[in-house]
């Protein structure tokens, strides 16, 4: 009887193990996770709004506006745990070309999500972009 009782509680004590170990949880989902629209600003003088939907892993979608340049464009990223920001911002060719961002954010005491970033246009310094988005 002892026996049997001995290979029944090391079969379940196998079983659990197996059951508990190998096995990684996925990761958590982005804080930044949602939409975000609002206005951005460069020390250029340019200005517009820029609506772009975070998803769980941190990809960045959406669409840019210049005002100032009068032209639509579309925007492309990846934004980490910490915040640190990478997004290019393309415009229809003749229009300024490709931007791209640098920088991080972080979400507000306000909700807001904002940042000044590190900008390049066509892969030339440009200056430093502005954001203030809100979660919709």
């Amino acid at each position: 009887m002892l026996r049997s009782y001995t290979r029944i509680v090391g079969l379940l004590l196998i079983v659990s193990l197996i059951g508990c170990g190998g096995g990684s949880s996925a990761p958590a989902p982005s804080r930044f996770a949602g939409t975000w629209s609002g206005p951005w600003t460069d020390n250029q003088g340019q200005s517009g709004t820029l609506t772009v939907t975070v998803g769980t892993t941190g990809t960045v979608t959406g669409s840019i506006i210049n005002k100032t340049l009068g032209a639509n464009g579309v925007a492309n990223g990846v934004i980490g745990d910490a915040g640190n920001l990478n997004a290019t911002f393309a415009y229809p060719v003749g229009v300024s070309g490709t931007a791209t961002v640098d920088g991080t954010v972080s979400v507000g005491t306000n909700g807001q999500l904002n940042g000044v970033l590190q900008e390049a246009v066509n892969n030339v310094p440009y200056g430093a972009v502005t954001l203030d988005l809100t979660r919709q």
